[in-house]
């Protein structure tokens, strides 16, 4: 039986790590105010903010039925459109308005 925090761990972990690459690419960019290629940053924080908060709730019983449907499916089924209407909407509003 999984833990939240065994859970947790690998995510915290994997947050960390993509905060360190944030910060290295800021660094090695010399542009002022928010670029195109950090919002896939922020996509990524949000998912991972977003899984850690699901797997919370779905383990703890939580009687919310989006969450408790059939295992999680429809976090499951979210997951991807999710990330791909984000940066689908994201290049949208960069680059055509």
């Amino acid at each position: 039986m999984t833990t939240f925090a065994n859970m947790a761990a690998p995510l915290i972990a994997l947050f960390l790590g993509v905060i360190l690459a944030h910060i290295g690419l800021r660094k090695s960019l010399l542009a002022s105010g928010v670029t195109y290629i950090e919002y896939y940053y922020f996509v990524i924080y949000i998912i991972t903010m977003v899984v850690i908060a699901s797997y919370f709730l779905f383990h703890n019983k939580k009687n919310l039925s989006l969450i408790q449907y059939r295992n999680g499916l429809v976090m499951k089924l979210l997951f991807w459109p999710f990330i791909l209407t984000s940066i689908l909407g994201i290049t949208w509003w960069k680059f055509y308005l």
